[in-house]
C-alpha cells in the first residue's frame, strides 16, 4: 500500500538502504552534528568524513531492501584501539522530488538485523585419503526437501588453504498421500540463511525477469505411477495473499544429446511442462496473478516418463510486511479406473459405467460433465506471390471456445517461406480494420505455420498469410480446429455430484442415452472433469459414444519382446477394448504378410477392456525381422521382432555317423557323413560319401522350436520323408533321426 499506492506496478517511493562503518577515533562518541537534537542523522547535517565510511548500499526498485556484509570485523578498520561500530542508514531517491514539489511523503520501515555463523554441517562428512579427500554424505530419513549448502575447508602441509563449495539437494518423496516440502503450517518466521520454507524477496523494478528469489524441489515419478496414467499437479500456498510465487515444472525428456551420448550427459535431460502465467509486464515488474484467485497456485501437468522432476519457485511479487514469504507445497497425482470411457450403442439405446476417480491428495471432489464438440475445415489457399501479404479466410470463434488452432500446411514448394498473422475483429465491423488487434501469428523460417489461441473471445478472426520467400506462386492447405467445452451434456448423467466430505476417492455412476434420431457413425462426445474443493480443477475423463449396431474392437496396446532367438516362444500381451456395440469380433495375427498364424473369436460388451496374452511357437522359420500385423474387424497394429540365430553361431556344419535307407531298394549304407544346417534358407543338409558320388540330400525346415539351449526342428524331404533333428550343448553337438535317415555328430570348428 505504501510502494505502489495506486496499483500501478510504479513504485511512488525509492527507498536506499545502507551500511557504514563508524571508528570513534577522537572518542567523542559522535560521529555527526546533531543540529536538531533528535538522536538520528538527518541530511543535510554534516558528518565526520574521517570517520564513517560507507560499505555497501542497496537501492533496487523494492519494497525490501538486503545488504549481506560478510565478516564485519575484517571490513570495519582497526584504528589505535579506537570504538568500532555498524551504522544503518536509510534514505530515498525520490525525496528531492517530493521537498520541490511541497509533498510530503511519509511510510513505515522495518529494520530487521540477522546474524549469522559458519556451524557444523551435520550431513557432510570429510577424510583425508592419501593425496586425496573422501567426502561422505549421510542424509537422515525427516530431512526436510530442498537445496543444502557446505563448505570444505582444506588446508595443506605449507599452510596454502582452500573452500571447496559442497551443495546437493534433497528431493521430495511420492507416496500414495504425495509429495510435500516447505512448511506444514505457514509462519513468518525465517530460520536459517538460504530457507527452503521461505522465499526471499530481491525484487527490482528496474531489472529484468530473473528478479526475486527462487526454490528448487526435486522428485521422482517411478514406473508404477507412470502405468496408472494419471495426472500430476503441484500445489504451492503463502502467507501473504499480495505476494505471488509463479511455479515452473519441468520434467525429463530424451534430447538429442542424451540419445547419442547418454554415457557423458545422462539418460535424459529436464524441460518445462507446465508453469504459471508469468504476467511479466518488463523491467523486473510482475503482475500479481494465479489460477485460484487467492495465495495460492496450482499447476497441473501430465508425466512424460519416469525419473527425476522438478518444480521451480519464482517470488515475482513481495507483499512487504514480512522479511521472507514462508510457503507449503506438495506434489499429487490423480487417475481413474478406466481413464477413458468409450462405447458404442444403437440409436435409443441406454448403458452405464461405473469409473473410480482416486487421488493422493484429501479434499471434497465433484464432477461436472462438458460436451466437447469439434468444427474444423481446411481450405485451399492458391497462388500466393512474393511479398504478398492476403487476408486468407475469416473464422468464426461462437461462446465456449477453449482453444483456435490454425495451420498452414501441404506448400506446392517445399523450400517456399509463408508467415501468418491472426488477428481479431475488436472493433466489430466484420471486416479487417485498423480497430483489429494483432492475437497471433508464426513466423517461421518456412511454409508450416501454427497459430494456437486457447479460450479464444468469441467473434470473426481474419487470417492473414504474407509471402516472406515464395520464387513462385505457392498453393497450400490452411486448416482450422475449434474445440468447444458445452457446460450442459443432455444425453449423460453423473451420480453422485460430490463426494461431500474429504476423501482420496470419488466413485462415479454413468448413465448414458443415445438420442433417437442419432444416425449410425455418429460421435457424441462428452468429459468429465473432476474439482477439488481446495485445488480446482484437476483431472478430465474423456466420455466417446459411437452410435453403431456392431462391435468395435481397438487395439489399445500391444507388449512384445523386440529380440528373441529362432525357435523361441513369441509371447504377446494384447490389450483391446470394445468401442462399439456388444458383440464378437475376430483377433488375427499374420507374420509378414504372408502367412496367418493365430485366429480367435472375442467376445466383449461394450466400452469394456481385455487383456489377452497369445503364446506363438514356430513362427518364423529363418532368422531376421519379421513383421507381424495384430488386426480386428476394426483396428490394424503392427510389432515388428528380431529372430537371431541360435547359439550366436555364424556356421552350423556337423561332423558323425550317417545312416541311410534307400526307398525303393532297402538297401542300408553306414559311412562318415555331414549335417548342415542352412538358417537363411531354413533346410537341413546332408552329405553322405559314396564310392563313386557324393550324395547330397536337402530337407525343408517345417518347424522349429529353441528352450533351454537345445534346438529342436522338423524336415521334409519328397523322396525321404520326415526327420526330428535337435542341435545342443551350446551347438556343440547335432543328432537327426527319421526313417530312412539317422545322424549323430560333432559341431567343425574353423
Amino acid at each position: 500500500e505504501q510502494f505502489d499506492i495506486n496499483g500501478d506496478y510504479y513504485a511512488e517511493i525509492a527507498p536506499v538502504l545502507s551500511v557504514h562503518e563508524w571508528v570513534d577515533i577522537n572518542g567523542d562518541g559522535v560521529w555527526f552534528n546533531d543540529t536538531n537534537g533528535n538522536g538520528i542523522y538527518d541530511y543535510p547535517e554534516e558528518w565526520q568524513d574521517s570517520e564513517i565510511n560507507i560499505i555497501m548500499y542497496d537501492y533496487s526498485e523494492s519494497n525490501i531492501q538486503e545488504l549481506t556484509v560478510g565478516y564485519p570485523d575484517m571490513k570495519v578498520d582497526k584504528v589505535n584501539g579506537a570504538e568500532r561500530r555498524l551504522v544503518v542508514g536509510l534514505a530515498d531517491f525520490s525525496a528531492a522530488y517530493y521537498a520541490y514539489y511541497n509533498i510530503t511523503m511519509l511510510y513505515n520501515v522495518t529494520i530487521e538485523v540477522q546474524l549469522y555463523k559458519k556451524v557444523d554441517n551435520p550431513h557432510v562428512s570429510a577424510k583425508v585419503q592419501g593425496d586425496s579427500i573422501e567426502v561422505s554424505l549421510n542424509i537422515p530419513r525427516r530431512t526436510k526437501p530442498g537445496l543444502y549448502y557446505a563448505m570444505l575447508k582444506v588446508r595443506n602441509a605449507h599452510g596454502g588453504e582452500a573452500t571447496v563449495p559442497v551443495l546437493y539437494n534433497v528431493k521430495a518423496v511420492l507416496t500414495f498421500r504425495g509429495a510435500h516440502f516447505g512448511e506444514k503450517v505457514l509462519t513468518p518466521k525465517v530460520k536459517e540463511l538460504y530457507d527452503n520454507e521461505a522465499l526471499g524477496a530481491d525484487i527490482d523494478w528496474w531489472w529484468r525477469p530473473e528478479v526475486g528469489d527462487w526454490r528448487f524441489f526435486f522428485f521422482e515419478v517411478p514406473e508404477r505411477v507412470i502405468l496408472k496414467a494419471p495426472t500430476l499437479f503441484a500445489a504451492i500456498d503463502w502467507l501473504n495473499n499480495k505476494s505471488d510465487i509463479n511455479v515452473h515444472v519441468l520434467a525429463p525428456v530424451v534430447d538429442e544429446f542424451s540419445q547419442y551420448y547418454s554415457e557423458i550427459m545422462g539418460p535424459y535431460t529436464l524441460e518445462v511442462v507446465a508453469e504459471s502465467d508469468w504476467g511479466y509486464i518488463g523491467g523486473g515488474r510482475f503482475m500479481w496473478k494465479t489460477n485460484t484467485n487467492t495465495s495460492m497456485e496450482v499447476i497441473t501437468f501430465e508425466p512424460t516418463m519416469p525419473g527425476l522432476y522438478e518444480v521451480l519457485l519464482h517470488n515475482v511479487l513481495f507483499d512487504g510486511s514480512t522479511t521472507a514469504e514462508p510457503f507449503k507445497g506438495e506434489i499429487h497425482y490423480i487417475y481413474s479406473k478406466p481413464r477413458t470411457v468409450e462405447l458404442g450403442l444403437p440409436p435409443g439405446e441406454k448403458a452405464r459405467r461405473r469409473v473410480r476417480v482416486i487421488s493422493t491428495a484429501t479434499d471434497i471432489y465433484r464432477a461436472e460433465a462438458y460436451e466437447i464438440l469439434i468444427n474444423s475445415s481446411t481450405i485451399r489457399v492458391e497462388d500466393l506471390l512474393q511479398d504478398e501479404f492476403r487476408w486468407v479466410a475469416t473464422v468464426v470463434v461462437e461462446e465456449n471456445a477453449e482453444y483456435l488452432d490454425l495451420i498452414f500446411t501441404n506448400p506446392s514448394i517445399p523450400t517456399a517461406d509463408i508467415d501468418m498473422y491472426v488477428y481479431y475483429d475488436a472493433d466489430g465491423d466484420g471486416v479487417p480494420s485498423d480497430g483489429d488487434i494483432l492475437v497471433g501469428s508464426s513466423l517461421t523460417p518456412t511454409a508450416i505455420e501454427e497459430v494456437l489461441i486457447t479460450n479464444p473471445e468469441p467473434g470473426k478472426y481474419f487470417v492473414f498469410a504474407h509471402g516472406y520467400s515464395c520464387p513462385e506462386p505457392v498453393d497450400f492447405d490452411f486448416i482450422y480446429v475449434i474445440r468447444y467445452a458445452l457446460p450442459e451434456v443432455p444425453w449423460l448423467t453423473i451420480q453422485p455430484e460430490s463426494t461431500k466430505r474429504p476423501t482420496r476417492r470419488y466413485d462415479l455412476r454413468l448413465e448414458i442415452t443415445v438420442p433417437e434420431d442419432a444416425e449410425e457413425g455418429d460421435i457424441y462426445r462428452a468429459e468429465i472433469r473432476i474439482f477439488g474443493e481446495t485445488y480446482g480443477l484437476l483431472y478430465k475423463i474423456p466420455v466417446v459414444v459411437l452410435v453403431t449396431g456392431e462391435p468395435k474392437v481397438k487395439i489399445i496396446d500391444v507388449e512384445a519382446p523386440e529380440s528373441l532367438v529362432l525357435g523361441e516362444t513369441l509371447k504377446m500381451l494384447i490389450k483391446l477394448k470394445n468401442i462399439g456395440a456388444t458383440g464378437k469380433a475376430t483377433l488375427k495375427i499374420t507374420r509378414d504378410d504372408t502367412e496367418e498364424v493365430y485366429s480367435r473369436p472375442i467376445y466383449l460388451p461394450s466400452g469394456y477392456e481385455r487383456r489377452l496374452r497369445v503364446y506363438l511357437r514356430n513362427v518364423a522359420l529363418t532368422p531376421g525381422l519379421h513383421k507381424f500385423t495384430i488386426t480386428t474387424d476394426y483396428d490394424t497394429v503392427e510389432v515388428y521382432v528380431y529372430f537371431d540365430y541360435p547359439f550366436g553361431l555364424v556356421k552350423y556344419l556337423y561332423e558323425g555317423k550317417i545312416r541311410l535307407t534307400e526307398p525303393e531298394t532297402g538297401s542300408t549304407i553306414r559311412t562318415e557323413g555331414y549335417m548342415e544346417y542352412l538358417p537363411d534358407e531354413a533346410k537341413v543338409v546332408f552329405t553322405v560319401p559314396l564310392e563313386n558320388e557324393t550324395k547330397i540330400i536337402e530337407f525343408n525346415i517345417t518347424w522349429l522350436y529353441y528352450s533351454g539351449g537345445r534346438f529342436r526342428f522338423k524336415a521334409e524331404n519328397e523322396k525321404y520323408g520326415l526327420i526330428f533333428g535337435l542341435i545342443y550343448r551350446d551347438g556343440f553337438k547335432a543328432y537327426a533321426t527319421g526313417r530312412y535317415l539317422k545322424f549323430y555328430g560333432k559341431y567343425v570348428e574353423e
